[in-house]
């Protein structure tokens, strides 16, 4: 990756984590289609998977936490 694009990469991840998940998960992807590199992409893309599946187990514990009679 040549060094303008590895900035806007950097940038954009750096950025990203002061996001709301849902909008940093959407960031990630659009990030790994940007990078088109072999190696950064599929990493961008299971970023995103493994943070919408950790809201995903968050919320539900949540859910679950609300609805249990003490």
């Amino acid at each position: 990756m040549d060094n303008p694009h590895r900035e806007v990469v950097e940038f954009v991840l750096e950025q990203a984590a002061n996001q709301p998940i849902a909008k940093r998960s959407r960031l990630y992807r659009g990030l790994a289609l940007f990078a088109g590199d072999d190696l950064l992409a599929p990493q961008l893309k299971q970023m995103a998977a493994d943070l919408e599946a950790a809201d995903h187990r968050c919320r539900e514990f949540a859910f679950r936490f609300a609805n249990t009679k003490p």
